[in-house]
């Protein structure tokens, strides 16, 4: 008798033992995980189980509460390894910052072991700069027949009196690194378009303030009206942009009105984490422990 193994419904092995490892899973990941019976003509049902991994170990040089939680903050240096007992702020060539959540699972003998409660590549960074802040967007041809108004949990803006098609808008500032031709991008935006703003009237982009080069554009959807819904955009950059300052614009260019909240935008395909099971964070002054793999660095303070 053989056995067939699936995980998420692809066949993986067949195997004549009762007993199976099943590796390169990633870690605080969910599978369905099957098996069947072959006799070499037929096929039994599938018995099914869904799991979801453990999360990432990493020991701290630190004695920390068991089952309390804690932040640490992983970041990149593109310029290269990251040199041991430097920029543990990352105040010199980092980037793709995130802030991770942990829990303490135990703690001995001065050393604590955490369990990340995410994979480090579902932790999106967002690219875009003061997104918490609303009224840090930038008015566009304000004086064209927009009023803007600013609150603790959106944007807004009211067209009224155009006679033909003007862009008015917001723009905000978007982390200033290299965007390639080919880079794939998620833009999130909640968005609350009135029932006033006709088809067609609005549009989304990602461009290059000083040469004008576009990005990425979308036209706003025609529906949902008069509520809030997440435009949730993936695209693929079509020109390489290196002046990012005011790149992302949303605009009117018609009568009506419409809301803006915090919008997000990441990297749609980030690669896996390097890092492995029991990295160890270590006493690297300042009150700060860190781990290291080749130019990635995650830090506890």
């Amino acid at each position: 008798m053989q056995y067939r193994i699936y995980k998420d419904n692809v066949k993986i092995k067949e195997t004549t033992s009762r007993q199976v490892e099943i590796t390169g899973l990633k870690p605080k990941t969910t599978y369905t995980l099957g098996v069947s019976a072959y006799n070499g003509l037929r096929e039994s049902t599938r018995a099914t189980v869904t799991m979801t991994t453990r999360g990432l170990v990493m020991i701290v040089d630190k004695t920390l509460p068991v089952n309390s939680e804690v932040t640490l903050e992983y970041m990149e240096y593109p310029l290269g390894a990251v040199p041991l007992g430097t920029e543990p702020a990352g105040m010199f060539g980092g980037s793709n910052r995130k802030k991770l959540k942990a829990k303490v699972v135990s703690s001995i003998n001065n050393k604590s072991t955490l369990e990340l409660l995410q994979a480090i590549e579902d932790v999106k960074t967002n690219l875009i700069v003061d997104a918490d802040t609303p009224s840090k967007w930038n008015k566009v041809n304000a004086g064209s027949g927009g009023v803007f108004n600013f609150t603790d949990n959106y944007a807004e803006l009211t067209v009224t009196g155009l006679t033909q098609d003007r862009w008015i808008g917001f723009s905000m500032d978007i982390v200033p690194k290299n965007v390639n031709v080919g880079d794939s991008f998620t833009v999130s935006v909640p968005l609350y378009i009135d029932s006033s703003v006709p088809y067609d009237a609005g549009a989304v982009c990602i461009k290059e303030h000083a040469s004008g080069k576009v990005a990425i554009a979308q036209n706003l959807p025609d529906s949902p009206k008069d509520k809030w819904f997440n435009l949730e955009l993936t695209k693929t950059a079509g020109v390489k942009l290196t002046d990012t300052s005011r790149s992302f614009y949303l605009f009117l260019g018609r009568n009506g009105s419409i809301k803006v909240g915090k919008p997000i935008m990441y990297y749609t395909n980030e690669a896996q984490s390097s890092f492995k099971d029991n990295a160890h964070l270590i006493d690297i002054g300042n009150g700060e422990l860190a781990a290291f793999d080749s130019y990635k660095a995650i830090y506890l303070k």
